[in-house]
């Protein structure tokens, strides 16, 4: 399933166009102040004409120091003390009010930034946990992680390379128009200089975006080989493949690093050229500003002043620019995947229709059902199934007969194309998924455990601290003493996924974390294949004790689990259907 995603979401015009719709009125605030402090700069080199003139001579020889000079003898001011006094008074008031709109600016500008890269990693995060599951399944867990890290950080550094340059292209567009106002000849020289340097930006431009195209697909492969790596790590090193990883991982590593070797060496090649230029546009200054066009000393020293600056801020705008395309293409990367992810998007709970809880009381009743991913041919099927509002049910068939897609169907993490399944009033539909989703419980068959406590993973996601409830739900797991025995109880830390504890007692965690969520169905996905007979036997017992007050679904292949259920549903080649009571031995509750 792929949304298309327009031009106007990707590119530089789809990042000018999530910059302004964050920024708003702030960004604005900051471009003035970017525009502001520039102005500033260039009111601060046009008053050093008249002061350098004071120095060089008392009588002024241009027009802006003739000028000043005026309006001084007019106010008064007639010595050269005086004037010297003003001048350098007013110079100083300038500098001490840049700096202080350089402060605001570059405030401001780090707020931006910050603020931008941080609502992008949110957005891109709400998009991917707001989608639906078979949304989830079809994208990569890879290019999940890259973008999420990654290009994350290629987007900071994006954002970083956006401000230097609109700060470069501001200082350039002043330095430029001063020299203007000191001198038009002097002033065309420099616009032409920019024109050339922009001419060899564009071209600049373009190979940065191939460039960091190829980094974008090298990033890609590094995640993929990271993930290969821990996921598979245990099974390489019974096997001795450890190398395979790291051969792999060099070879991502290389082709990322090849890219990024090239794109710093084009850059040096632009500064480098920067320079050149500039070396040619000063000895141009000097030969026909002197020689031709009659340009005064003074004038020249402070215009051969503005080409000093002027070409490292030319140079650091088209070096930002670069940095931009370079890193455009994991802007594309994450803009594709937020929207491939908001294609499949579930229906916030804000905007759900509302059910009391007591309206999920009665039968869970399947009717009609058919399901299938996107684009494929139905994989489950169930005309009819009628459980009832408590007991215990049990779920078998051959692996990919469908077991867990009709499990993931009743948890409302898939809606079926078409037929109904209702719990009491409720029927599952788009608009209504997450509010159904409050009364389900669901034990994942790989007893997800993450890092930390053990308390931590059993209060997962948002239940309260209450140890009584936790030991309740872990004597009802059969895995209290195991807790119990550990240096720290509830407290002790499980570490990555849980690999301190055997698979079973994963399991059985991840079972008591299920317990101790309040719902009206508890959805079981394998969760007692770990275990030995005598434990699982004990469970089966707390099951049947808890199912004469809760629906309770159990995914498994053991025959015996089946005898003691209430109600047993075989999927057979996609099929669902519910095994009556002939030929099947029933436990009573």
């Amino acid at each position: 399933m792929t949304e298309p995603v327009g031009p106007e979401l990707l590119g530089w015009r789809g990042l000018a166009h999530s910059v302004m719709d964050y920024g708003g009125a702030q960004l604005l605030k900051t471009l003035g102040l970017v525009g502001f402090a520039a102005l500033l700069e260039g009111f601060g080199l046009v008053l050093l004409l008249p002061i350098v003139e004071l120095i060089v001579s008392e009588t002024p020889s241009t027009d802006i120091s003739a000028a000043i000079a005026d309006y001084l003898g007019a106010v008064g001011v007639t010595s050269w003390v005086q004037r010297m006094a003003i001048l350098f008074a007013g110079f100083f008031i300038l500098m001490i009010l840049r700096a202080a709109i350089l402060l605001r600016r570059d405030v401001a500008i780090m707020r931006i930034s910050l603020g931008y890269v941080d609502h992008i990693r949110q957005e891109l995060l709400r998009s991917l946990v707001y989608s639906s599951w078979p949304q989830i399944q079809s994208l990569r867990k890879s290019h999940m992680l890259d973008s999420l890290t990654a290009n994350i950080a290629r987007i900071g550094m994006a954002m970083r390379f956006a401000t230097q340059s609109s700060i470069s292209v501001a200082m350039v567009c002043v330095f430029i128009g001063t020299a203007f106002f000191i001198s038009v000849p002097a002033g065309l020289l420099l616009l032409a200089t920019m024109v050339i340097a922009c001419i060899l930006g564009a071209v600049w431009l373009a190979r940065s975006k191939i460039l960091g195209e190829g980094m974008t697909r090298g990033g890609q492969d590094i995640a993929r080989e990271t993930v290969r790596f821990l996921d598979g790590l245990k099974a390489a090193k019974a096997t001795q493949a450890e190398e395979d990883f790291l051969k792999r991982f060099a070879s991502a590593v290389r082709y990322t690093r090849k890219y990024g070797v090239d794109f710093s060496r084009q850059q040096g090649l632009m500064r480098r050229s920067v320079e050149l230029l500039g070396a040619i546009v000063a000895m141009l200054l000097v030969a026909l500003g002197y020689g031709v066009f009659n340009v005064s000393p003074v004038e020249l020293l402070l215009i051969g002043g503005i080409l000093i600056r002027l070409m490292p801020a030319l140079t650091a705008a088209i070096s930002g620019l670069q940095g931009v395309a370079n890193a455009l293409p994991a802007f594309d990367t994450a803009q594709r995947l937020k929207a491939n992810a908001q294609y499949g998007k579930m229906h916030n709970t804000a905007t759900q229709a509302a059910f009391a809880p007591d309206d999920m009381s009665g039968s869970l009743v399947i009717d009609g059902l058919a399901f299938r991913y996107d684009g494929g041919e139905n994989i489950l099927r169930c005309e009819h199934i009628a459980l009832p509002a408590t007991g215990l049910v049990t779920i078998s068939g051959e692996s990919g007969s469908g077991k867990t897609s009709l499990a993931d169907l009743i948890a409302g993490l898939m809606v079926p194309q078409s037929g109904d399944i209702r719990f009491g009033k409720v029927s599952l539909n788009d608009d209504n998924r997450s509010l159904w989703q409050t009364q389900i419980s669901y034990a994942v068959q790989d007893g997800f455990l993450f890092e930390g406590s053990v308390r931590e993973n059993i209060l997962w996601p948002d239940r309260s601290d209450d140890d009584a409830l936790i030991w309740d739900a872990l004597e009802q797991a059969c895995v209290a003493d195991i807790v119990r025995a550990l240096p720290a109880g509830l407290d002790e830390s499980l570490r990555s996924a849980g690999s301190r504890i055997s698979g079973g007692e994963r399991q059985r965690i991840a079972l008591a974390r299920a317990f101790l969520r309040p719902a009206k169905i508890l959805i079981l996905d394998e969760s007692l294949s770990a275990l030995d007979r005598q434990t699982s036997a004990r469970l089966m017992a707390n099951l049947q004790t808890r199912a004469q007050g809760q629906l309770i679904l159990l995914i498994s292949h053991a025959e015996a689990h089946a005898d003691h259920s209430n109600c047993h549903i075989i999927v057979t080649d996609g099929r669902a259907n519910l095994v009556k009571d002939e030929g099947v031995k029933r436990g009573k509750l």
